[in-house]
């Protein structure tokens, strides 16, 4: 069963405040469809009204103010009245440098914070020689496999010949062509 996101903005249960800011919303939200010519395939203004009331109850203000203002909002960037389609667009191009600054802030209180956790006084860490026993010994606990051990030499072109030669996967002189163009640098 599909479930719609969570607003980040509007609780679960509306409380008086919440219903405070809805019906202001909604009262912005009639003012700026009044900007908008009436059109024959419209929905009914106010069922209208309450779906981008809706909408707009799930940003913060200044994203509601930005969008309804008559001077600078959606009213002079369209020239039809807005659908719900519409609105949500909108609301979430405002919002994108709005969450953007809200996760800088978090990102930089986060630092802060990292920043100001306490650090062991000296006394108290440990010694280089108590490290070395917790984390193996000189080699710190890593441990050499045998692909990092010393590698073989590269063979001469002579013996890569001669094994050009010997190698046998089909016998195809096409492929022993191919090998020796490569070995060649043709």
């Amino acid at each position: 069963m599909f479930q719609a996101p969570q607003n980040t903005f509007a609780p679960q249960r509306p409380d008086s405040a919440q219903r405070q800011r809805i019906a202001t919303i909604l009262e912005k939200v009639s003012a700026m469809l009044e900007c908008f010519p009436d059109r024959a395939d419209a929905p009914s203004g106010m069922a209208q009204a309450e779906t981008i009331a809706q909408i707009f109850a799930g940003y913060p203000d200044e994203v509601v103010d930005l969008l309804t203002n008559p001077v600078s909002g959606m009213p002079v960037r369209q020239k039809w009245r807005p659908t719900p389609f519409d609105v949500k667009q909108a609301c979430e191009e405002a919002f994108a440098p709005v969450r953007a600054r809200l996760e800088r802030q978090r990102r930089e209180a986060e630092t802060r914070a990292l920043l100001s956790a306490p650090v062991l006084p000296r006394s108290e860490r440990p010694s280089l020689d108590e490290m070395r026993k917790r984390y193996g010994g000189e080699s710190w606990g890593i441990s050499h496999s045998s692909a990092c051990q010393e590698q073989k030499p590269v063979k001469s072109l002579a013996e890569l010949e001669a094994a050009r030669d010997s190698f046998v996967v089909e016998d195809s002189p096409e492929l022993k062509a191919a090998i020796g163009r490569i070995l060649n640098g043709d």
